[in-house]
């Protein structure tokens, strides 16, 4: 398969993620900082960070950071994030039925907060995936 044609493939995988980006992660992000207050500062930001789609849309892929396992591990990226945001609904609906957080066992606590974590990590690295694709800084903020 020659690169144009890989390149065409990838294309449309690339954009989904940027829309989900930029659409769920964001929303992730606002709920996490929304439960807990943050104490650091947020970073500089400088002329080369993209704030949101329309940005991005102006920017070219870098082609050489465009290989066949980029999909995929954009792909799985967005499977991994929503599974675990599945699961915080679940888990949140369970600690409803007992009462809240306040009479919800620790494990069930716990498992929540893995599950918060895990949605955490997978969104930074599906932006750090978008941020190499484009080879621009992406802020979510």
């Amino acid at each position: 398969m020659s690169g144009m044609d890989q390149y065409a493939l990838l294309l449309p995988i690339v954009n989904q993620a940027v829309d989900f980006l930029f659409d769920e992660v964001r929303t992730i992000l606002k709920e996490r900082r929304g439960s807990r207050a943050r104490t650091s500062q947020e970073p500089h930001t400088t002329s080369n960070v993209v704030t949101n789609k329309n940005e991005l849309s102006g920017k070219v892929i870098n082609r050489d950071n465009l290989i066949g396992d980029e999909a995929k591990e954009l792909q799985h990226c967005i499977d991994q994030i929503k599974q675990y945001r599945k699961n915080r609904r679940m888990l949140e609906e369970q600690i409803g039925k007992v009462g809240g957080r306040t009479h919800a066992s620790i494990s069930l606590l716990n498992q929540l907060e893995d599950t918060e974590s895990e949605i955490d990590n997978w969104s930074k690295k599906l932006k750090e995936l978008i941020e190499k694709i484009y080879g621009c800084e992406i802020s979510l903020a």
